[in-house]
């Protein structure tokens, strides 16, 4: 996330053009047209016909009777974009992603800042528009997540803010075996630190060691949170200035449910990556945050470089519309944010 990297300097990279490419799929073709930005590349969009639906209830409807396709899309695909189906509100989102299951745990432990705005729907993020929030699986930090995440463009920004994504699949398949067996045989250990507790969080935020605590965890109590910490496998460190660190352990791997594929699943690669600068309470921290391997050791620069190169190459981005619902599989296709400018309103939903 830093202001001065290679890649916030280059926003743009792997964009694809702005062509779209038919693409046949099992959808009745009479309702909807399926287009891909870049064969063999994700999202599939998904736009209804002209005329095709009078109605916000009526698109809702048929997206509730081909949430079986729906389904087996988001696995083929990596990704889905519904575009053109009448959704206008954060409430029009909520019952749009009804028809899943939502992700029971919630958002908690996550310090991307971000408050409930209606049901199951939250804020995407807080952070600085000027950073770009580089592609990551939704909460790589802990050994359970949401199968899915649904991103809705409430209103685009005026410049930049996309939503970018990276096929994960196509990244793993890449990785140097060297890389590979390194990282699954030390495994990952994850640093995260909050701010001590406050009920105020206005505004962007700079850096995610700024969040309180009892926002991230959505307690004021202490042994709630160390209760809840335990069972998410982290242990907690109640520092002088009552500010937070958290440290556990996960695989840098994850095997994909439905697929079987071993799945690149960390932000190892961001480790000794030159940060915005954290916020005051750093001195006090039982340890600074960041993600090493489990022997809290960081990759090479070569291999972190590789990655990184690899994950440049599988990134692409599009403009967002008003209206756009994205719903993505969380461990095959990673998701981050471009810088922007201008007011932006993206609401997500994490879904089991």
């Amino acid at each position: 996330m830093s202001r001065d990297s290679s890649e916030a300097a280059r926003p743009e990279a792997g964009r694809p053009g702005s062509s779209f490419l038919d693409v046949e799929t099992r959808l009745p073709r009479e309702d909807v047209a399926c287009s891909l930005l870049a064969r063999d590349k994700p999202p599939l969009f998904i736009e209804p016909v002209p005329g095709r639906f009078g109605s916000r209830e009526e698109a809702l409807a048929w997206l509730q009777l081909q949430r079986p396709l729906l389904d087996g899309l988001i696995l083929e695909h990596g990704a889905i974009v519904l575009r053109g189906f009448l959704i206008g509100t954060a409430e029009d989102f909520d019952r749009a992603i009804g028809m899943w299951p939502p992700y029971e745990r919630g958002y908690l432990g996550g310090n991307s800042p971000r408050e409930v705005v209606t049901g199951k729907v939250l804020e995407a993020t807080r952070m600085d528009a000027s950073l770009r929030l580089p592609v990551h699986s939704e909460m790589a930090y802990l050994d359970q997540w949401p199968a899915r995440i649904a991103f809705f463009c409430r209103a685009p920004a005026a410049r930049g803010g996309e939503t970018i994504i990276a096929d994960l699949r196509a990244v793993s398949r890449r990785l140097p075996a060297s890389i590979r067996e390194q990282v699954a045989k030390l495994g990952i250990r994850v640093v995260r630190n909050y701010a001590p507790p406050s009920n105020h969080l206005a505004g962007e935020i700079a850096h995610p060691d700024a969040v309180p605590w009892n926002k991230a965890l959505r307690s004021d109590d202490r042994a709630e949170v160390e209760s809840r910490c335990a069972e998410l496998g982290m242990r907690c460190t109640w520092n002088g200035d009552g500010s937070l660190t958290l440290v556990n352990e996960v695989e840098g791997f994850a095997t994909h449910p439905r697929t079987g594929q071993s799945i690149y699943r960390t932000t190892i690669h961001h480790s000794g990556r030159a940060l915005v600068a954290p916020p005051p309470n750093a001195g006090h921290q039982a340890l600074p945050t960041g993600t090493t391997l489990g022997d809290g050791t960081n990759l090479s620069e070569e291999d972190r470089t590789r990655i990184l190169g690899l994950l440049d190459e599988e990134t692409l981005s599009w403009p967002w519309r008003a209206g756009d619902l994205m719903i993505l599989d969380n461990l095959q296709i990673a998701h981050g944010r471009n810088p922007y400018e201008g007011e932006r309103e993206t609401l997500v939903a994490l879904l089991a």
